[in-house]
């Protein structure tokens, strides 16, 4: 299983259950807490729709616009990583991984600090430990 725990920007989580459960928990559980799910890409339905091969890889693009806008509409370019996505990815073990709010959040805002994006960060957290 690939390591992923170390890249900035990125929280990431192992579990013992099989992918397709993993993504099933993960959708059920942003749309529990109120989160507005965009769009689900499975990347391996996509390369086998071209004929090759891939490993189980679903990325989830999920928000709440009602939080979301207003950070885009203080740093317009935000929202090049808005919504914000869980990768779910099995290579010999399903992780999923998070793409932190707080790290998009000083790459588009460096000074100051935002306590609604960490809230954010900390309510997706939770949530994916709550997957297993």
């Amino acid at each position: 299983m690939a390591d992923h725990g170390t890249v900035d920007g990125l929280y990431c989580r192992k579990y013992g259950i099989p992918f397709d459960v993993v993504v099933e928990r993960i959708e059920k559980l942003l749309e529990k807490y109120g989160f507005r799910i965009f769009c689900v890409i499975d990347h391996r339905k996509a390369a086998a729709e071209y004929g090759l091969e891939m490993f189980p890889a679903t990325v989830i693009i999920f928000g709440n616009p009602s939080r979301g806008t207003d950070l885009m509409k203080s740093a317009p370019l935000m929202a090049i990583d808005l919504p914000s996505k869980i990768l779910v990815e099995d290579l010999g073990g399903t992780e999923a991984c998070y793409n932190l709010m707080n790290y998009v959040r000083k790459r588009h805002m460096p000074e100051g600090s935002n306590k609604a994006v960490s809230d954010f960060d900390a309510r997706i957290i939770s949530m994916l430990d709550e997957v297993e």
